[in-house]
């Protein structure tokens, strides 16, 4: 018999490559964290004061970096399989870190926006991370090395703010672009000395999920898949969908969180805390859950865990639009985060379960375009969508929430075989 058609896999689950991105992550998302939140008060001091006109700016230059980032994701997602991911990740955080350090020096309100819209069209982080860390692990895992990334990242959220509140406070507001760009090139370091690409080796294409689908062939040859032609098979929009969804509940509910604390308690000399608490509180919850998603998915149907999860979403959003007090909106928000926080992850998950593994990297890098879309349009509609009642696009979200969920209902799990491969050991990765 002749030697069975192969295509490229990562030979065991590398350790050290995922402790180096989890650890690039959180350096990265502490530097973005620093400044992005304050975004508004920059807009604020360059437009002289005038609350109005820096509202209208605000969400144009929050909004704008993660919209370009979207369209610009597909370029690099295929830069990283071209040239490989390592390489692209170290280039986008010393172009980041650039364009925030010329951020510190900028003098005008153009001069935000451009270098914001540059952040997102040369940039590329979210995108070129979760090409990475879908090499850097086996089938099996990539469920709890999602879970990971997610969690690092909302546990930034929770934990920076309030410290680059008080930075701001006692050195001013362009110290901390200046503070966040440094923080980046230590990223740069981390990443360029731990990790190093993974050697590939066989994988038989009659593996359940590969056979038949995009990216192998009976003769070994691969066979590469336009970017976004992934979203014809139904599964895979419905999937991109979730994540999409996902964002524009997560970035619009930030958005709204300071106009509903001060709805809520008009004249509060506590506005700022009490954002402050909800939404760090949030982002603890959100990253616990993910962490928990990201493990339990690897002995339960990721499928399952995603309706699940969209079916808590369903309900606790009305509720948050109803809330009658500070302390309703923060329990309930605590509430989404442990059992809807999950949905990210559940969907890197059960699209591990979709895609045979050699096109893994390119899906993800798809995925979190679509995520970055979300986040974009999320603070981007807030005005129009808020015009008509500011609760409004928290119930819009549950209506997101239900058709996704009732889509995958309709979906069922398309690939049982490949979720029984959560409780089996990984053939490649066996010694």
């Amino acid at each position: 018999m002749g030697a069975p058609a192969v295509a490229d896999r990562p030979t065991d689950p590398p350790s050290r490559n995922v402790t180096a991105l989890l650890v690039t992550t959180g350096l990265m998302y502490t530097g973005w964290d620093l400044v992005t939140p304050f975004v508004p008060l920059f807009v604020l001091d360059l437009e002289g004061g005038d609350p109005r006109t820096a509202a209208a700016w605000s969400g144009v230059a929050v909004g704008i970096s993660p919209l370009l980032s979207a369209l610009a994701g597909p370029i690099w997602g295929a830069f990283a399989e071209r040239f490989g991911g390592r390489t692209a990740l170290l280039r986008t955080i010393v172009t980041s870190a650039v364009l925030v350090t010329l951020t510190a020096f900028a003098m005008s309100i153009w001069h935000l926006v451009v270098l914001r819209a540059l952040v997102g069209l040369l940039g590329g982080f979210y995108v070129l991370i979760h090409h990475l860390a879908a090499q850097a692990t086996t089938r099996d895992r990539v469920g709890q090395t999602i879970g990971s990334l997610q969690a690092m990242q909302m546990t930034c959220l929770a934990l920076v703010p309030p410290f680059a509140g008080l930075l701001i406070d006692r050195a001013g507001l362009r110290s901390s672009f200046l503070l966040a760009a440094g923080i980046m090139l230590v990223a740069f370091a981390v990443l360029w000395r731990f990790y190093r690409s993974t050697p590939r080796q066989p994988v038989r294409v009659d593996e359940p999920g590969v056979k038949g689908r995009e990216g192998a062939t009976p003769g070994g040859r691969k066979v590469r898949t336009p970017y976004w032609r992934l979203l014809a098979r139904g599964e895979l929009a419905i999937v991109a969908l979730v994540v999409f969804s996902a964002q524009y509940v997560d970035r619009v509910f930030n958005a709204l969180v300071p106009l509903l604390v001060v709805e809520l308690v008009p004249g509060s000399e506590q506005i700022g805390f009490l954002t402050g608490l909800i939404l760090g509180l949030g982002a603890g919850a959100t990253a616990l859950a993910a962490l928990a998603a990201g493990r339990l998915a690897r002995r339960v149907s990721p499928h399952r865990l995603l309706v699940g999860s969209l079916a808590a979403g369903v309900v606790l959003l009305p509720l948050l639009a109803m809330a009658g007090s500070v302390w309703q909106l923060l329990a309930l928000r605590v509430a989404l985060g442990v059992l809807a926080g999950g949905s990210m992850t559940l969907a890197y998950a059960f699209v591990s379960t979709l895609v045979p593994a050699n096109r893994l990297g390119a899906s993800f890098s798809m995925f979190a375009s679509c995520a970055l879309l979300g986040a974009a349009i999320g603070p981007l509609s807030l005005g129009p969508v808020a015009a008509f009642s500011l609760r409004m696009p928290l119930i819009l979200g549950a209506v997101a929430f239900a058709t996704c969920m009732l889509l995958l209902l309709k979906l069922g799990n398309p690939n049982p075989e490949i979720t029984r491969l959560s409780s089996e050991p990984d053939p490649a990765g066996a010694s």
